[in-house]
């Protein structure tokens, strides 16, 4: 059963009381600016107003009541005659005063039904006061409004708390309203601000049951009542002392149906204590409905939670208390944490409860956003937090607490730390299971690790459609309950990270999809899964520079048919495994035709991790080329470019001619154009083949090569060095130019070449393409890259 606050315990009585002492209210009496107003002179039923419009200041003395014997004196204090058309502001000096009531006494820094400019309450106190209300005697009997009774205020509400109170914990039941109230004995029924009502509680006040700030207005009345904030709702608590509550966009109370919107809330928590929950939407105890027209904002920079009662939460949205209850955020939530302590619960939605019958829903409309910034924002955390991206509703059938858009709980910028609460992509019921609200977030669930090294492994995760991974981050993480389709997405430009162990993970077996549309500089990533520890590791190879990127090109109108297009496939492996390196030359050479090539024959550029011929294979297979077609010409320059792979993938008939593309920039090749480039097949470390160039689509076909420019089309004009270009080669399966010695499977090592002018070396041959071009540098060498093929894993 669920736990009702005291706050909440509102008897036929009292509320009787209420009516009955409504009906005397009308004792006027005044106060001069800067004078002073004994608490034991107050008369019953009173309404204090200022002799003067404009900035007032109102000092209070004495004290009145006990904490066992409460006074029963109602009594207003106004700092408004009602009346004015300009600025109201009133300044209360608590100083050392003592008040214990159970009666209704309200400081409002507006008026009756005022039209206003600006309204502004400065309430502050000295240490040793007190401001108590009995228990039980409800949500209107001590209020502090920055606003008025009802009416209009053309400008801003400001409620500003200073100084020290609850000398002997003895704050109980204050509310501290920005924006206003309309009670049941208030003579409008409607409050409107046309710009923003603010908190700023900068005091130290001792934590009481009931202490509640909001930004929004407090409604408690019978009939067609509403409250309205055009502008922002925001509280800024900045002091040393407590609340035990807070609701950004204010509350609507026990009586009637009435109505309540803000166009965006906003809260700050740096320093002080929260002792329950803070929530950026509305309470909302009564069959009425609060709606945030836009987002709603918390964030919690060095602020401590739940010192009493371990209820530490944050909510996004409202806190829908009773049945046929509605509240609604339209825009999206955001919850950032970048310091504090003991925060136990966070929630991207809202709370939703006592949904028998009737429907009672804590909705929002967008999306769902929260963010743990830093190692002091995890370490903000309870050791068993639980995060939820969406909302808590009870067990009733008809509660709703949903997030209608997609959900985030980010971490970010974390390192050399630990978390082992509980994170859900959904909400919860009543018991805070975290997989008891499966369907709370209609969108997907994401769960985002920005530039994070830490150790989730002892963390509970469930219900996430998405786990996103950014450049920086190495995060292990424990069991994972896999939603069906859960996605491992990679984001962002991994260049230059080297070789990385991005995830690990324990799961039931190795059944993730990988998205890295939205990532750069990853050459390859690769996946592995032990049976035996039931671990799944992701590791990405991004090295520091890309001279050439495999891109499957678009062939011109005019290719011969039966040519077929793919990307080349290339694979990495960490420069310094050299066991990797000796499987993979292994399994390379296992695969491709007798002799063809050796160990020695390859290697791997030191700058992009790539496997390649080795420059001196290059060179020794472009001589003989040459040599093979009757000439003589020294080499001055090889450019190994990687060696790739095809498969069965992309081949679907035995013998077909495929054309695979790199893209390079123009100070790459080795030649001024196109057609002086000197392109060669290496076969082995005595031997290789030529390309031949193709200036034209029909010359397509095996063993011939061309270069496209950005649109694709054919190019034919002189290299520019920082303008990207696409060579395209065609390599026609188990044809003279393939390595591979299974059907419908491509390995191609080549390279571009340079010599001196060529001589004729025989009788017959002169060159095809020849050029001239000494400016290539010498390239480093690295450790071998994983060839996905002969790996057998999916790219």
């Amino acid at each position: 059963m669920k736990h009702i606050p005291r706050k909440h315990l509102f008897t036929g009585v009292i509320i009787a009381l209420f009516t009955m002492l409504g009906c005397a209210w009308g004792v006027g009496n005044s106060y001069d600016n800067g004078g002073n107003l004994t608490l034991s002179a107050i008369v019953n039923n009173g309404l204090y107003k200022p002799n003067t419009a404009g900035t007032n200041t109102l000092n209070i003395t004495g004290a009145l009541g006990s904490a066992a014997t409460p006074d029963a004196k109602n009594f207003k204090i106004y700092g408004a005659q009602g009346n004015e058309a300009g600025d109201s502001n009133l300044s209360i000096n608590w100083g050392t005063s003592k008040l214990y009531t159970n009666g209704i006494v309200q400081f409002l820094g507006g008026g009756q039904n005022s039209a206003l400019g600006n309204s502004t309450l400065n309430f502050n106190s000295e240490a040793g006061s007190e401001l108590y209300a009995s228990n039980g005697s409800g949500q209107k009997t001590l209020l502090l409004a920055g606003g008025p009774e009802g009416g209009t205020v053309r400008g801003n509400t400001l409620l500003n708390i200073s100084g020290s109170l609850g000398a002997t914990n003895d704050v109980y039941y204050v509310k501290a309203a920005a924006a206003g109230l309309i009670n049941n004995d208030s003579a409008a029924s409607s409050i409107v601000v046309e710009g923003d009502s603010r908190v700023l509680f900068n005091a130290d006040w001792k934590v009481g049951g009931g202490t509640a700030l909001l930004a929004g207005p407090m409604i408690q009345k019978t009939g067609a009542a509403s409250g309205i904030v055009k502008g922002t709702a925001s509280i800024v608590v900045d002091g040393k002392g407590a609340v035990r509550e807070m609701w950004a966009a204010g509350a609507l109370l026990n009586l009637g149906a009435p109505t309540l919107s803000v166009k965006s809330t906003n809260i700050e928590l740096k320093n002080g204590l929260v002792d329950d929950s803070v929530f950026a939407g509305a309470e909302v105890w009564t069959k009425g409905t609060a709606t945030v027209l836009g987002d709603t904002n918390i964030t919690v920079s060095n602020a401590e939670m739940g010192q009493n009662n371990g209820r530490a939460r944050l909510w996004g949205g409202h806190d829908i208390e009773v049945e046929g209850g509605k509240g609604y955020v339209n825009g999206s939530t955001n919850i950032t944490v970048t310091g504090g302590k003991n925060i136990k619960y966070i929630f991207g939605g809202g709370m939703s409860w006592n949904g028998k019958t009737a429907a009672t829903e804590s909705i929002v409309k967008g999306n769902s956003n929260i963010t743990l910034l830093g190692n002091n924002g995890l370490a903000a955390l309870s050791p068993d937090a639980m995060i939820f991206a969406g909302g808590r509703k009870g067990n009733e059938s008809a509660a709703l607490a949903t997030v209608q858009g997609d959900a985030f709980i980010t971490f970010k910028d974390i390192n050399d730390a630990a978390f082992k609460g509980h994170l859900s992509g959904q909400g919860t019921n009543g018991d805070y299971k975290i997989d008891g609200y499966t369907d709370s977030v209609l969108g997907d669930s994401n769960l985002v690790f920005d530039n994070v090294s830490a150790d989730f492994s002892q963390a509970e995760i469930k219900n996430f459609d998405v786990i996103t991974l950014t450049p920086g981050t190495q995060v292990k993480l424990g069991k994972i309950e896999l939603t069906p389709g859960l996605t491992i997405k990679l984001t962002g430009d991994w260049a230059g990270r080297g070789t990385v162990t991005v995830l690990t993970a324990s799961t039931e077996g190795e059944i993730f999809s990988r998205d890295e549309t939205s990532a750069t500089g990853i050459t390859a990533s690769k996946v592995s899964y032990d049976e035996a520890t039931h671990t799944y590791t992701l590791v990405l190879s991004c090295p520091s520079v890309t001279k050439e990127a495999p891109v499957k090109p678009t062939l011109p109108i005019g290719t011969p048919e039966g040519i077929t297009a793919a990307k080349p496939g290339l694979a990495y492996i960490d420069p310094a495994d050299e066991k990797e390196k000796e499987e993979t030359v292994n399994m390379l050479l296992s695969a491709i035709k007798p002799g063809t090539l050796t160990s020695a024959d390859l290697t791997v550029n030191e700058e992009t991790q790539l496997l390649q011929a080795s420059p001196s294979t290059a060179k020794s297979a472009a001589e003989q080329a040459l040599k093979d077609k009757g000439l003589t010409a020294p080499v001055t320059a090889v450019r190994p470019l990687p060696i790739f792979t095809i498969t069965s993938e992309d081949v679907t008939t035995a013998g077909t001619v495929v054309a695979v593309a790199f893209d390079l920039k123009g100070s790459e090749f080795k030649a001024e154009s196109p057609e002086l480039l000197q392109i060669v097949k290496i076969i082995s470390s005595s031997s290789g083949k030529f390309f031949k160039y193709a200036a034209k689509a029909s010359d397509f076909g095996d063993g011939a090569f061309t270069v496209q420019d950005a649109s694709d089309n054919i190019f034919t004009g002189k290299f520019e060095a920082d303008r990207t270009y696409r060579l395209v080669l065609f390599i026609k399966d188990n044809g003279d130019f393939d390595l591979m010695s299974e059907e419908r499977a491509i390995l191609d090592p080549a390279a571009m070449i340079a010599t001196e002018a060529p001589k004729p070396s025989g009788s017959s041959g002169s060159s095809s393409s020849s050029g001239c071009n000494t400016g290539f540098g010498a390239l480093a060498l690295a450790a071998i890259a994983l060839l996905p093929a002969l790996r057998g894993k999916k790219r």
